[in-house]
């Protein structure tokens, strides 16, 4: 279950980052985070990605989510 804090964070998210934008979630592979992740792309709609240990929305084209090195 989500916490009040978070409740409240996720309905500005998508007012406090750029049209463009690119947001990371590490260890996705615990259940919370990956409820987190799943939440804020509820509101952003973005392309979301799952990776080894982490996950990404992305909004626009201008952004490539693989790491340098890991």
């Amino acid at each position: 279950m989500l916490s009040n804090k978070l409740r409240k964070f996720k309905k500005n998210i998508k007012d406090r980052l750029s049209k463009s934008c690119c947001v990371f979630l590490d260890d996705t592979k615990r259940p919370y985070e990956k409820e987190i992740l799943l939440e804020w792309n509820t509101y952003l709609k973005g392309n979301l990605r799952y990776k080894k240990v982490y996950g990404t929305i992305t909004q626009g084209n201008n952004f490539s989510t693989n790491p340098l090195s890991h």
